[in-house]
């Protein structure tokens, strides 16, 4: 009976040291971060946002709408996403342009106001089993956000802050769909 003892306890070490040495030698190095980092951003403080019906969330001072302002400056929109080469800022940036102009605010280099816009979430990826197979039917799958605020010129003092995001299976609908909410927030405020 010793001699089995003995076999086992050789047998169970034998193993535990090939387990703990595979664990040792297949250690891969991890290029992830090891630490949380918050999604870009441009609005630095979202107290106060709050659900809208044209909108996901929005804030406006208040008392403040946007025909009260002769003019505004509206900055390119920026890209904050990986995903490059779509247009998507730039067609947003039009829309937005096209919007004021259409409601007398004038668009010029030294506005009342200020608008920052960028798009902070973009997502034009299928999964792979989505992508090539024929019986998939087009869902909302991809995604838009994005972010705008509204300063005076004078003061830099927030206007308004708005989020909004929308859902979609192409581009130009996800383009579509978040101009439109946009402007059904402005109409709704000016």
């Amino acid at each position: 009976m010793g001699k089995e003892l003995n076999r086992l306890i050789i047998a169970f070490i034998s193993i535990l040291l090939a387990c703990l040495l595979t664990g040792c030698f297949n250690k891969k190095s991890t290029t992830d971060r090891l630490y949380f980092e918050l999604p870009p951003s441009i609005i630095g403080d979202y107290s106060g946002m709050v659900e809208v019906k044209e909108l996901n969330w929005a804030w406006l001072r208040l008392g403040d709408r946007f025909g009260n302002y002769r003019s505004i400056t509206i900055k390119p929109f920026q890209d904050l996403t990986s995903v490059k080469d779509q247009n998507v800022s730039e067609r947003l940036y039009k829309g937005v342009i096209k919007w004021f102009e259409g409601n007398g605010i004038e668009v010029s280099e030294n506005g009342d106001m200020t608008c920052e816009g960028a798009v902070v979430e973009l997502k034009l990826e299928r999964a792979f089993l989505k992508k090539y197979n024929p019986l998939y039917e087009e869902r909302n799958d991809l995604s838009l956000e994005v972010e705008l605020v509204i300063t005076e010129r004078t003061t830099h003092n927030t206007i308004s802050k708005i989020r909004h995001g929308v859902t979609g299976y192409e581009v130009d609908m996800l383009v579509k769909r978040l101009l439109n909410g946009l402007v059904q927030y402005f109409d709704s405020h000016k």
